[in-house]
């Protein structure tokens, strides 16, 4: 395959994942690892830029073999999935926490937060009613006094609703309610995410290419959705792809003719090495 002139040349791919890479809920398709494949065999670095906790990404990056350290908590953490080394960190004050969790209890939405040892979550599932522990994945024990239960800071907090019009609903509701310290962000149709204000994927991504010292002009970010906005417009190329949110796609610099998949995969593929330029999709 013919690659860029050297002036031209990206060193660094930094992918959403659910909507982006995979449709939401399905694995990855192989065609991705295959284009993932020949990128790094080419040259670049590759990595994930995703509002997931490294614990529900790492299937994910090991599977598709990335390698350089990952975006997670939509840009909370900086980490080397290989070493655990963490290159940036930031987490949710407790007591903001504490009253997004009573929020998702009167609004009736599923809930987690994840602590900062990479196995602890408190969840809630409205089926249920309780708050329980889960370490690892498993569920440990019912959580009896859920509003001390916390010790230390947690990366960040989740609520699920029950679409995409309840999202846009409850999201200012919520912001308003937990105010400046925090921004409640869309990271998927049906999810609101609680991270601190001044926390974005882009602010990460800076992190990341000094620690790799690459320049910002020689990033390519690929999103879908809200909480992709900011690295979108800060990449050297932003793409979204089809069926992006309104805001991804105004960010983006080119929105892609294929919905998240290896279709996909094979679209960023053609742009990153030069092959085929994709038209600009505003």
């Amino acid at each position: 395959m013919t690659r860029r002139s050297e002036e031209e040349l990206y060193r660094l791919l930094l992918s959403d994942l659910d909507g982006t890479l995979r449709p939401y809920g399905e694995e990855i398709p192989s065609g991705v690892k295959e284009s993932f494949a020949r990128l790094m065999q080419c040259g670049l670095q590759v990595t994930l830029a995703t509002g997931r906790v490294l614990q529900s990404v790492l299937p994910f990056a090991e599977a598709l073999a990335v390698n350089a350290p990952l975006i997670c908590c939509s840009g909370g953490l900086v980490i080397d999935h290989r070493t655990r080394r963490e290159l940036y960190k930031r987490s949710v004050p407790i007591h903001l926490v504490v009253e997004a969790m009573s929020f998702s209890t009167e609004a009736g939405c599923r809930f987690a937060t994840y602590l900062p040892d990479f196995q602890t979550s408190l969840r809630r599932d409205p089926a249920g009613g309780a708050f329980e522990e889960w370490v690892d994945g498993q569920r440990q024990r019912v959580v009896d006094d859920p509003f001390t239960y916390l010790h230390e800071e947690p990366l960040n907090c989740l609520l699920w609703t029950a679409g995409q019009q309840r999202t846009l609903h409850l999201l200012p509701l919520l912001q308003a309610r937990l105010g400046r310290a925090v921004r409640v962000t869309q990271s998927a149709p049906d999810l609101l995410e609680v991270i601190p204000a001044d926390v974005s994927k882009a602010h990460a991504a800076t992190v990341l290419v000094g620690h790799l010292g690459i320049a910002q002009e020689q990033v390519v970010a690929v999103g879908d959705s809200d909480n992709d906005v900011e690295l979108l417009q800060w990449a050297g190329l932003g793409i979204a792809v089809r069926g992006a949110t309104p805001a991804a796609r105004a960010a983006a610099d080119c929105v892609l003719e294929s919905a998240a998949g290896a279709a996909a995969a094979e679209e960023i593929e053609r742009i990153v090495l030069g092959i085929e330029l994709a038209g600009n999709g505003g």
